[in-house]
């Protein structure tokens, strides 16, 4: 369902005055809270990690608490907290940024697995799809008409 769909419907389950820029802004509320209680496909985001370099920007739609893994050459590197002592090999968020340990030698093929965080939805966006799995597009009309109910 495109997004005008969504807000359709959810005025059509409950007649309403409130403004679309709310109903938008509700939401990515609810998208957010559902991508965290349900599991999604991982996406892979490739890139090269080369020597003396070890911090990489994340992709738009990755959190550190999303990553599942980073994997640099053979290697697969654990999580580590900045408090946390370095490991033989490791990664950690410095200023929303990966940070992996040790960099490698020479130019090596690198892999950050993630649970991509849903699409931020503005009411410019009305022929575009959210995110959300649209078998369960229904939930998101049903979530913002439950909010005008309220």
């Amino acid at each position: 369902m495109f997004l005008k769909e969504i807000l359709l419907d959810a005025n059509l389950l409950v007649p309403n005055s409130i403004n679309d820029e709310t109903k938008v802004r509700w939401l990515n509320e609810i998208q957010g809270q559902l991508y965290r209680d349900f599991s999604f496909n991982d996406t892979s985001f490739g890139f090269t990690a080369e020597p003396g370099f070890n911090l990489y920007a994340l992709p738009e739609d990755c959190s550190r608490e999303r990553i599942t893994s980073v994997i640099v050459g053979d290697h697969t590197y654990e999580y580590r907290t900045i408090d946390q002592e370095a490991t033989e090999y490791c990664w950690l968020i410095i200023d929303e940024n990966l940070f992996i340990h040790p960099t490698p030698n020479q130019n090596t093929s690198a892999y950050l697995n993630y649970r991509p965080g849903p699409k931020e939805m503005t009411i410019t966006m009305q022929n575009v799809e959210p995110t959300y799995p649209n078998n369960y597009h229904e939930v998101l009309v049903y979530g913002i008409a439950a909010r005008i109910a309220r």
